[in-house]
Parts: structure tokens; C-alpha cells; sequence
């Protein structure tokens, strides 16, 4: 979730989260009930992402009502809930009790009224029936926004929250202050796209978020912040130019907290109504949210609403003009309310690309998703063109309501431009890369020295070295070569990642990898001895890097020293193998030498083979410290069994050795001096002293 919201992008380009340099701070969901907001504010924290349920609970309880008390402490902080994936769920509270498909959404702090709550939908914009459905409690809408989820909603939740961030930066910019939670509400509301049923709806909510719309919204200061009374009345105008295919207004406001266990939660109830010309005028969408299936399921009409503390009102192709919007209260609990307007204007026959953009690095063989905002109501010629030649039509019926059009990247490194033909006209994309996936190889990791490489890309002008700087990985330099070698003590951080280049452009870079983590040693992967089914030795080098190696040499350690057993020179192999046919019974260490074309020989790990034939008996360690140790005995392990006798002839142990090297516990031995011995079939074949510690 973390990452969804903040993350860096620094492992991988498709961590990075939605608002990348965010912080981010943790807590514990065991207690349920909100954090003191003093102490998150304090800490800069003005979202809180909570993607996690527990059971369903259909009551305005202590919970609900504790975020709804806190949001007012701070009307600034938002809190964001994922609805939960317990769309099979049937409720057994409240007055929705039995009724399958709604009001199932996991856990009681999500009746609140002054939280987001959000559902999610997949790549395609589908929603799965694994989702929560609303209403709340007592009818209000929820989920109030859904977004794209691919683990589902706690992911959408995540991805609202870092969208929620980017629309506080983006006001705060403009106005040198944070917005409150309820006008980043109505901002999302407002911008958002209708999604699964027409209309608003108990699955979906006010529609599916589209951050890019959001910030344009905040942009063009689309919104309006105001204050109630009682009995008063407030009208905000709206000028809507001529050509405007649909018109959106959303109103939100934080409520005054309900006593836990009331059968509605509105407190202070404002109504709006859209007028134009002083004789036309439209409501709210309202759900019917009566208790049976069918009623929930009907489409939403226009009527005063006196149960959400979000009304929301949509015109299909309205008339140029200015319009109004009259905000009224009742009676209110309160001397005065803060209450929030954002309005959003789609244009007609509108297109404009969304993905991917001139920052977009796409992969190479693999299917992306073309995206584009859209009003035009018919289809389109979409086309792409590849590293500038000319256009290709990937297909002449590309249906602009979806928003989408699958498409799988040609193999290979090149700049692409995609374009949609809409009634004649030619809508052009930004010029972006495809690249295949690379990986990073250690050649080396010497003591001072790492050499890194990577296989050549075709057409690629060079390539980008990244590394940590800061808290993100940036390019520290650009290379025509496929390796790079480099001083430990010239970087920080052990993570490097590599980033092909072609006309210009960056494209997709690689994973970050930390050359330490790589099982790779100076100059080679691993060195390992083998006991062979003859007995014998079989010793294998596998190198990393062939750069300098001249020759092999393998080793074997004789009274104290290592001698030479075949050297060979170096080709255009990274596996070198030799077998020592000479080997003896016991404890045998081996080791290859790596000599570079400069003369210097770098030495491998130790290998330890253990072989005992029909006369080797080895017993260690001894003494042996049995409370830290067992006792290894090296034997041919052919029907042997071990005795101890402590100084009287008494047996205190015995135990079979069931392999060549068998280890076993001493631990139920005291300690003191014991003599065993080794017998094969009952006879004795070895006998010594053994002490223990």
C-alpha cells in the first residue's frame, strides 16, 4: 500500500507510486478506533490510507463515529477506506440483514460519514462481485468512488490516497494552504467518470476516479468554498461556455458526529438545486434505498436528498450560460457549516492521449494498455508509428467510449507515436520508447572493484548508469560500452540499475540490482569439489566474467600448503572442470587460481570434500564442546556402530553411523573423558579418547 501511494520507483520503474515523494508513517490497525490527529498532523500527515476490514457490522457504531468526530478535529485530514472484499457476504445486521449483493462493507468505521470509501475495478474497468457493496447503514452511498485495484480495494484505496496527496499539493500551490478533506471529496466526485451501471450506483458509487481530471479541476479552480447557516441560503454561479457535453457538480461537507446506535447519521442537512434561466432546474441523482433487492437496484432519479452529506447533480449537453447553484439548510445542529462545490466541464467531442506520454517507457513484446480521455460518442482509426516511419493501423474500429485499446509493443528497442483518426481528424500521441526488459550481471565483485554488464541492445545510442543519490536512483553516468567497472569507494549504494538510450530518450531501465546479492565472488560465481561414484574428486569452477582471465588452475592442499594438480588457459568458456583420481581417505581442501592477463592471480573460496574409505576412522572435534557442537565421525559409513565407555567400562552411549560423514549429539553425555570404539558388524574396527567440555 505504501508503495502504491509513495513509492520511489527506485527498485523497479513501475513502484513508483502515485504521489513519489511522499512520506509516509505507519500504524497499527489492532485498535480500530483513529489516531489522535495531533500527533499525524504534527508529522505533516493529512491522509491516512486504511486498506484492511474486518466483519461486516450494519450500525452507525463507536468506530463510525469516532472518524467521524476526528475528520472535525481537523477538518483538513482525510481519511480513506478500501470497501473491503466481502462482496459474498450477506449481512446479518441492520435493516439490510439477509439481503445478498449489498451492504456488505467489512467493518463498522466505514458507516462513517466523513471518509472516502472506495472500491475497485480492473484494467478494463470491470468490477469484480468480490467487492463490498453498500449502502451504509441507513441508506446512504457507498462506496462514494472507485478506482483501479489489481489486488483489489485495498490497492484502489492506496492509489486514491496518493491522488488525494497530489490534489492538497496542487491547491496548496495555488492557495498557500491545504483544502479541506470535504472539498477534496467533491473535487474527486466531480472529476470522476461514470462507471460499471449508468449513473450512480451502490457498486461503483459517484463514478471512478480520474486523477488527471482532478488536477485539471484544481487547476482551473472549478470549485467554490462556503459557509451556512441556518435557514439560510447561499447560490454559487457557474459558467458553462457553449460546447459543453456534460456538466458535473458535486456538493460535500464534513458532518457534526451522530450518537452511536441513530438510525440515520445526517445531522446537518443541506440541499442543492441546479437553476438556469430561472425556470429550469435539476436535483440530485438519489438511490432508492429501501431494503429489498429490486429497489436497490434501480437507477438513480433527481429528488432532494436528506440522507448524504454528498449531492450530486449531472446535465447531459446543457445550454451555454450561467448557471446557479442554490445551497439551502434547515434547522442545524450547529451555528454555521462549511460546505464545498467543485464542478467539472467535459467539452464535446474532445480526445486527448493519457498513456503512454513522453515520460512513458514501455516494454517490448508485451501488451500495454493505450488510454486516452474521450466525449466523442462513435469510433476511431487508431495507428502507430515506429522509430518514424510511417503509420500502421492497429485497428479501424477502436471504440472511444472505452477509454482503452490493448496493445502488444513490438520486440525490440524504438520510439513509437500513436495517433487516433475521430471524424477525419488525426489526434497524435507523445513520441515514446519501448525497450526490452534488461538485466544487470556482475561480472565481478573483487575487494575494491565491481565490474558490471549487460547484453548489447540493438539501435540503442548508449546506455544510462543509475544509482542511489539522495533517497532515488538517477543517472550518474552514460556509457557506448555493455560493462562498466568501477571503484567501491567512488558510490554509496550498492544498487545499480542500467537504462538503454535511442534518439535521445531514455527508455525502460532495469531493475536495481545490489551487486552484493548477485552470488558472484571476484571473478567468479562458485567454486565447488564433488565426490563422484568412483571415488574420486571432481572439482568445477563456473567464472563470471571471462574479461582479463587468462588461465585456470586448480589445487589441492598437501601438508600445509596447496599444490598444483592442471592448469589450462582460459577460452571462451565460464565452466572449467578437473577430476582428481588420487583422492585419500579423510579431509581434503581444494581451491582454484584465477590468473588475469596482467599477471594477477585471485584465489577462490576453500572446498572441503570428506571421504572416508574402509580404513579411515576420524572423530572431531575433540575435545568437543557438545552444548555448541556435534561430534562428526568420517567413516566409509558401511554398517558401523559407535560405543562410549566412561572410566569404569560402563556403556553410556551408542550409535549407529548411517553415512560417510554422520553428525550427531552429545549433548545427553556429562562431560569427562570417554573411550569408544567403532565396530563393523559387531567386530572392532577403530577405537581412541574423546573428551568432552
Amino acid at each position: 500500500m505504501a508503495t502504491i501511494i509513495a513509492g520511489g520507483g527506485n527498485t523497479l520503474p513501475v513502484a513508483k507510486g502515485v504521489s513519489w515523494r511522499s512520506q509516509v508513517m505507519s500504524s497499527s490497525y489492532i485498535n480500530l478506533f483513529p489516531d489522535d490527529v495531533a500527533a499525524l498532523t504534527s508529522r505533516n500527515v493529512w491522509v491516512q490510507n486504511h486498506s484492511y476490514g474486518v466483519s461486516v457490522n450494519n450500525i452507525y457504531g463507536a468506530e463510525a463515529r469516532a472518524y467521524d468526530v476526528s475528520a472535525n478535529s481537523d477538518p483538513r485530514m482525510l481519511y480513506i477506506f478500501s470497501a473491503g472484499n466481502s462482496g459474498a457476504t450477506v449481512s446479518t445486521t441492520g435493516a439490510y440483514a439477509g439481503i445478498a449483493g449489498y451492504a456488505n462493507l467489512s467493518g463498522n468505521m466505514k458507516m462513517a460519514k466523513n471518509i472516502l470509501t472506495v472500491s475497485a475495478s480492473d484494467k478494463n474497468g470491470e468490477i469484480s462481485t468480490l467487492n463490498s457493496s453498500g449502502p451504509a447503514y441507513d441508506g446512504r452511498v457507498k462506496p462514494e468512488l472507485t478506482a483501479f485495484g489489481s489486488e483489489g480495494t485495498s490497492d484502489a484505496a492506496a492509489l486514491v490516497s496518493g491522488v488525494s496527496l497530489l490534489i492538497q499539493q496542487a491547491y496548496k500551490e495555488n492557495h498557500q494552504q491545504l483544502p479541506e478533506a470535504s472539498l477534496v471529496k467533491a473535487i474527486l466526485i466531480a472529476s470522476s467518470e461514470d462507471i460499471g451501471k449508468a449513473g450512480i450506483d451502490f457498486t461503483s458509487g459517484y463514478g471512478a476516479v480520474n486523477a488527471y481530471n482532478a488536477l485539471r479541476l484544481v487547476k482551473s479552480a472549478w470549485f467554490v468554498n462556503e459557509t451556512i447557516g441556518s435557514n439560510e441560503e447561499k447560490t454559487i454561479s457557474i459558467d458553462v461556455p457553449a460546447g459543453i457535453k456534460t456538466l458535473k457538480v458535486a456538493l460535500a461537507w464534513n458532518d457534526p458526529a451522530a450518537a452511536a446506535g441513530d438510525a440515520t447519521a445526517l445531522i446537518n442537512d443541506l440541499n442543492s438545486t441546479l437553476v438556469y434561466n430561472k425556470n429550469e432546474q435539476w436535483l440530485p441523482w438519489v438511490l432508492n434505498h429501501y431494503p429489498q433487492v429490486d429497489s436497490l437496484a434501480l437507477p438513480a432519479v433527481r429528488k432532494e436528498d436528506h440522507l448524504n452529506t454528498v449531492e450530486y447533480i449531472t446535465i447531459d449537453n446543457p445550454a451555454a450560460g450561467i448557471y446557479q447553484l442554490a445551497v439551502a439548510a434547515g434547522s442545524l445542529a450547529t451555528d454555521m457549516q462549511d460546505f464545498h462545490v467543485a464542478y467539472w466541464l467535459d467539452s464535446t467531442d474532445t480526445f486527448e492521449w493519457t498513456y503512454p506520454t513522453k515520460s512513458d517507457q514501455t516494454e517490448a513484446a508485451q501488451q500495454i494498455y493505450l488510454r486516452w480521455n474521450n466525449t466523442f460518442d462513435n469510433t476511431g482509426t487508431l495507428e502507430v508509428s515506429l522509430d518514424g516511419g510511417t503509420y500502421e493501423t492497429i485497428t479501424d474500429n477502436a471504440t472511444l467510449a472505452n477509454g482503452f485499446y490493448t496493445w502488444t509493443t513490438p520486440a525490440g528497442l524504438h520510439t513509437a507515436v500513436a495517433r487516433m483518426k475521430v471524424n477525419g481528424i488525426y489526434i497524435v500521441s507523445d513520441t515514446f520508447t519501448i525497450a526490452p526488459a534488461m538485466q544487470v550481471q556482475v561480472g565481478y565483485n573483487c575487494t575494491d572493484e565491481v565490474m558490471l554488464q549487460w547484453s548489447n541492445v540493438p539501435d540503442a545510442q548508449g546506455y544510462r548508469l543509475l544509482t542511489m543519490q539522495g533517497n532515488y536512483m538517477a543517472p550518474v553516468m552514460e556509457s557506448a560500452d555493455t560493462s562498466f567497472i568501477f571503484n567501491k569507494d567512488k558510490y554509496t549504494s550498492a544498487y545499480f540499475a542500467i537504462q538503454p538510450v535511442i534518439k535521445g530518450k531514455p527508455a525502460l531501465r532495469s531493475h536495481a540490482y545490489h551487486y552484493g546479492d548477485q552470488g558472484v565472488h571476484c571473478f567468479y560465481r562458485n567454486f565447488i569439489a564433488a565426490l563422484t561414484s568412483d571415488n574420486d574428486a571432481e572439482l568445477s569452477l563456473n567464472l563470471s566474467t571471462l574479461y582479463t582471465v587468462a588461465a585456470i588452475t586448480f589445487e589441492k592442499a598437501q601438508q600445509g600448503s596447496f599444490v598444483e594438480l592442471y592448469t589450462t588457459r582460459a577460452d571462451n568458456n565460464f565452466r572449467y572442470a578437473y577430476t582428481d583420481e588420487n583422492l585419500q581417505g579423510g579431509v581434503t581442501k581444494y581451491r582454484a587460481a584465477i590468473t588475469l592477463k596482467n599477471g594477477t592471480v585471485i584465489y577462490s573460496d576453500t572446498a572441503t570434500l570428506y571421504y572416508g574409505d574402509d580404513d579411515t576412522y576420524i572423530v572431531y572435534p575433540n575435545p568437543l564442546h557438545a552444548s555448541t557442537q556435534p561430534l562428526e565421525v568420517l567413516t566409509d559409513g558401511d554398517s558401523l556402530t559407535m560405543v562410549f565407555y566412561d572410566a569404569t567400562g560402563r556403556t553410556v552411549k551408542t550409535q549407529g553411523l548411517y553415512n560417510s560423514l554422520f553428525r550427531f549429539s552429545m549433548t545427553d553425555v556429562d562431560r569427562g573423558f570417554y573411550i569408544y570404539r567403532i565396530f563393523r558388524n559387531g567386530q572392532p574396527v577403530a577405537s581412541g579418547r574423546l573428551m568432552i567440555e
